[in-house]
């Protein structure tokens, strides 16, 4: 994928961290799905070599060197076959041409000789592999992460057309209790970004359980819900963002537990890791914090306001408490107890010892 940009100046992933040369089991999937940044300029680039760079490229040089005058058809790329592409196997496809237009004669005294009837090939390949293939053109269509299109200003629609309301700890509590899988954590996600598109465009009752939205008014099939008996229970439209943010931590939290990556969209900038000098300082900041409430308030940062702040200068220099209380305006109390050599570059490692000391601390009482 290096090639795409060093050889032909078109598109190329702007960051070596965002560049690929090989793609195994552990490669994140963000790099296979075709975005105009981070990782997925890698998959842009792909296709823009293979089409531009490749076919298009080739057909126009041929185009010129018969004098062809005429427009090219042109083919959309989500219609194209491999019978629209110049695509052809040495062993099954070439050499076969190569073989019916040579001729073997054998002369006395000095062996077999081999002439290529070089013309007749020639025409041969350019029927075959080149007549009637069309210029494609490159539209990608671009995969958008949830995280990407989840900002504050959707949030503020459904707070505006349904006021929220927090639920009660009991039933965070037990709502999370009965999602024993991850699995069971994203798809209630994934019915939530629906459920919060549809709100913010066109409201609804704030009483209205959210389990009979989901089933009686967006018409979702049987199997799309809640899961939590708990949730289905007591979970109302006015609790709708509650839900999301409830979730959302939990999913973070179980993939920070597993040693897994809790926020992939979340650019290379803001993942670096602290001293340890500083880590020490911070888990001695947070034992004084209202845990629960830092890592909502966190959460948010990260998904919904980080992008937002990208064009300000050097922001993953920012003290992260007072980003939290200056940028994402946080009420929380202890916030300024949090050392100011924790900045925004260090919010991702942030999180994760949060959520590991939350854990230890929950083992020890």
């Amino acid at each position: 994928m290096n090639d795409c940009g060093v050889h032909t100046g078109r598109l190329k992933p702007k960051k070596k961290e965002h560049e690929l040369d090989s793609v195994t089991r552990q490669t994140p999937m963000a790099f296979l799905l075709p975005r105009p940044q981070d990782e997925g300029t890698c998959s842009v680039a792909l296709v823009d070599y293979l089409i531009n760079c490749t076919h298009n490229e080739f057909l126009e040089k041929y185009h010129r060197i018969v004098g062809h005058q005429g427009e090219f058809e042109k083919m959309p790329m989500e219609e194209v076959t491999r019978a629209h592409l110049i695509a052809y196997d040495v062993e099954r496809d070439l050499m076969p041409l190569v073989f019916a237009h040579c001729d073997y004669s054998l002369a006395v005294g000095e062996g077999t000789k081999i002439a290529y009837n070089l013309p007749a090939l020639e025409r041969q390949i350019v029927d075959r592999f080149l007549v009637g293939k069309p210029h494609i053109d490159m539209k990608v269509y671009r995969v958008a992460f949830r995280s990407d299109v989840y900002n504050v200003a959707l949030f503020d629609r459904v707070k505006e057309r349904i006021p929220q309301e927090e639920l009660s700890l009991p039933v965070q509590r037990q709502v999370v209790s009965e999602l024993h899988d991850l699995t069971d954590v994203y798809s209630i996600l994934a019915v939530l970004d629906i459920v919060i598109r549809f709100m913010a465009s066109s409201g609804g009752s704030p009483n209205k359980f959210l389990d009979k939205y989901i089933h009686e008014t967006l018409r979702m099939p049987p199997d799309s819900g809640l899961i939590s008996p708990k949730a289905k229970q007591a979970c109302q439209l006015k609790h709708v963002l509650a839900m999301w943010r409830l979730l959302s931590v939990e999913k973070g939290r179980r993939l920070a537990l597993a040693d897994r990556e809790p926020f992939e969209h979340v650019p290379a900038k803001y993942r670096e890791e602290m001293p340890l000098k500083v880590k020490n300082d911070l888990q001695k900041a947070l034992k004084k914090l209202n845990i629960d409430g830092f890592l909502n308030d966190l959460l948010e940062v990260i998904i919904l306001e980080l992008g937002q702040w990208e064009e300000t200068n050097n922001i993953e220099d920012y003290e992260l408490g007072l980003a939290m209380q200056d940028l994402h305006g946080s009420t929380l109390k202890g916030l300024d107890d949090i050392p100011r050599e924790v900045q925004l570059k260090h919010i991702i490692h942030c999180w994760t010892t949060t959520i590991k000391l939350e854990a230890d601390m929950t083992r020890l009482h």
